[in-house]
């Protein structure tokens, strides 16, 4: 955060979490708190300045307040251009990444706040400065990043979307309802929801991560008794780099994946005497090239046809 004060001094903030005042293009000196403490745990992203009260809101949930008269008035010596404070208050919100916020409206007796929540969200915070805080809550939650894939249940009206962050989100498309959210341990890349010819439960997705990670989940949705649960049915690691695709072939019996290690890897899909499928490795095919995108041949159903990332075709 960059924030240019009426007195044409600079405040900026740093990466460690304390900020800096600017003069005349030099650094006129650091702020930190009491004992050289940091003044927020996460890089500041924002400030304001109003009634003579800086305020800083930072990546680790606290929006702190500080006497700006007390770092304007400093004069720390020349080998060390350090002023240290404590904030006059403190709002803090539990497990939330401050990215940006905005007031609520413009009548001043107004104390609340819409934040951006970089962990995927929006909050609405109380900043009164009175005794009789409001709690935080959460208005809307969403994945903290790119949807990097979207799969369609084929039984029902159901989406799940998989992010960059790790996490899955099962909506009902007809109600507009969030109905489960799951975190997985890596970053998500790729995903397919199997057909019914290929599993008659309906319930199989196979997800791809940066980890190298293919998992296999069940998702059980029981409509008559609205509940909604992930069971981990596999987990394999046919790449060393991140995924980038992962195809299905038309008959359901050949899953290809494809990575940044420049290989493709092949698994047969097995169904036989199972309650649910089974992915089995076949082998590792290495390419001239990272992997795009995979398409299967219309007549050789177990042939594929490759993209690369520099425009190759294989």
């Amino acid at each position: 955060g960059i924030y240019p004060m009426p007195d044409e001094k600079v405040i900026s903030g740093c990466f460690w979490g304390n900020f800096l005042v600017w003069e005349a293009g030099l650094i006129k000196l650091e702020v930190f708190r009491k004992l050289r403490k940091k003044c927020h745990e996460g890089p500041i992203v924002q400030f304001d300045f109003k009634d003579g009260e800086l305020w800083t809101v930072a990546m680790d949930g606290r929006i702190r307040v500080w006497h700006y008269d007390t770092i304007d008035q400093a004069d720390p010596p020349d080998d060390d251009r350090v002023v240290q404070l404590e904030p006059i208050y403190d709002f803090y919100t539990p497990n939330v990444e401050f990215m940006c916020i905005s007031k609520r409206s413009s009548n001043p007796k107004d104390t609340f706040y819409y934040a951006q929540d970089g962990n995927g969200g929006l909050w609405k915070i109380d900043l009164t400065t009175e005794l009789n805080v409001s709690p935080s809550v959460q208005l809307y939650e969403c994945h903290a990043g790119r949807v990097v894939d979207i799969a369609v249940c084929p039984w029902g009206p159901y989406l799940v979307s998989l992010g960059e962050d790790g996490r899955i989100y099962l909506y009902n498309y007809i109600t507009r309802e969030k109905l489960l959210k799951y975190q997985f341990p890596a970053k998500g890349v790729c995903m397919l929801w199997l057909p019914l010819n290929v599993d008659t439960s309906g319930n199989i997705l196979i997800l791809g991560f940066d980890d190298g990670n293919l998992r296999v989940i069940v998702l059980d949705i029981s409509e008559w008794n609205e509940s909604y649960n992930i069971t981990l049915l596999q987990k394999t690691k046919p790449h060393h780099k991140p995924l980038t695709y992962m195809s299905l072939n038309p008959s359901g019996s050949i899953l290809v994946t494809s990575g940044e290690d420049k290989t493709i890897f092949v698994f047969k899909i097995k169904k036989e005497n199972l309650d649910y499928i089974s992915l089995v490795p076949i082998g590792l095919v290495g390419t001239t090239d990272i992997v795009t995108y995979i398409t299967w041949h219309r007549e050789n159903d177990d042939t594929v046809i490759l993209g690369c990332l520099h425009g190759f075709i294989e």
